[in-house]
C-alpha cells in the first residue's frame, strides 16, 4: 500500500499508549509510515530486550525481524502477529489515512505459554527470558482485536492526520521527531517529498542555514538540553541525539558551546536550582 507523510500528536499518543498498557501490562509502540519510531510506552526495554540488543549480532537479528514484519504488513495492508527470533510474540497493525498508510502500531516483547527462543542464549540470558511473565494466548487475543480496534478508531486517526503544514514547519517537526533516523538531504527530501532545491531553499529563508546546519543544530541543542536534565552518561546522550561517534559529537559540541559535554553538564549543575 502507498505511504503518506503524516504529523503526530505525540503527546495524545503517548497517553493512549500508557492506558493501553495500564490495561493490558503490553507494550505498545506507533511508527510513522516510513518505519520510524514516532513514541512507545513503557519508555524501556524489558531487562531480556535490553541485554538481547546490547549484543550486536542480536541486536541486527531484532531489527532484522522487526523490519521484515513492517515490509509484510506494508505490503498486504493487513495486520500481522509474528514470533520473533527470541521466542516473543509481536503484532504490528497498519494505520490508514484516506486509503494510504500513515502509519503502524506495534504490540510486543509478549513472552507466550510453552514458546521457546531460537537457540543461541547464553545462560544469563536464558534466566532472563524465563523470568518474563507468562502472558496467555486469550490475552494476547485480545489485546490483538484492541490494537486492531484502536487502528481504525477515528479518534486516532486525528492524532495521525496528513500534514498541512508549510515546508519548514514539516522539517522542523520531523528533524526533531527523529533525530536518530538518517536525516541526510536525500533521505529528507525523500521523507519530504520535495526537491533538494526546495528544501535548501526552505532552511535558508526560515531558519538562516543549510539543511544539514539545521539538523546539527536541533542534535546539539537536544544533547545540551539532556546532560542539563538528566545523568546518562554523555555517550548515550550522543547516540540519542543522532551522533553515535563520541569523539566527533565532543568536537561538535565543543565547537557549539565553547565547553565539553561533560564541562557543560558541571556548569549547568552549578547555575541550577
Amino acid at each position: 500500500m502507498e505511504t503518506i507523510f503524516t504529523e503526530y500528536n505525540v503527546r495524545e499518543l503517548k497517553r493512549l499508549l500508557k492506558d493501553f498498557y495500564l490495561l493490558t501490562g503490553i507494550k505498545m509502540c506507533v511508527y510513522d509510515g516510513e518505519g520510524r519510531e514516532v513514541c512507545y510506552y513503557p519508555e524501556r526495554f524489558t531487562e531480556f530486550c535490553r541485554c538481547l540488543r546490547e549484543d550486536g549480532a542480536m541486536n541486527a537479528r531484532c531489527r532484522e525481524s522487526d523490519r521484515s514484519a513492517l515490509a509484510r504488513c506494508l505490503c498486504t495492508g493487513q495486520t500481522q502477529i509474528y514470533t520473533c527470533h527470541a521466542g516473543l510474540t509481536e503484532c504490528i497493525a497498519p494505520v490508514t489515512v484516506r486509503g494510504a498508510i500513515g502509519g503502524f502500531i506495534v504490540i510486543g516483547q509478549i513472552r507466550e505459554q510453552n514458546a521457546r527462543p531460537d537457540e543461541g542464549l547464553d545462560d544469563a540470558l536464558a534466566r532472563l527470558y524465563e523470568a518474563l511473565p507468562v502472558i496467555s494466548r486469550e490475552k494476547i487475543a485480545a489485546a490483538v482485536h484492541i490494537l486492531e480496534a484502536c487502528a481504525g478508531y477515528e479518534q486516532l486517526r486525528r492524532f495521525v492526520e496528513e500534514g498541512e503544514l508549510s515546508l519548514h514547519e514539516k522539517l522542523e517537526k520531523y528533524v526533531g521527531a527523529n533525530l536518530t533516523a538518517d536525516l541526510e538531504v536525500n533521505a529528507l527530501c525523500s521523507v519530504l517529498h520535495v526537491s533538494r532545491r526546495e528544501l535548501y531553499r526552505a532552511a535558508r529563508e526560515s531558519f538562516g542555514c543549510t539543511p544539514a546546519e539545521f539538523v546539527r543544530e536541533r542534535r546539539l541543542a537536544c544533547a545540551a538540553e539532556l546532560l542539563r536534565t538528566t545523568s546518562l552518561p554523555v555517550s548515550v546522550i550522543a547516540e540519542r541525539c543522532g551522533i553515535g561517534d563520541y569523539n566527533y559529537f565532543s568536537k561538535l559540541f565543543r565547537l557549539r558551546y565553547d565547553l565539553s559535554p561533560r564541562a557543560y553538564r558541571s556548569t549547568a549543575g552549578e547555575t541550577s536550582f
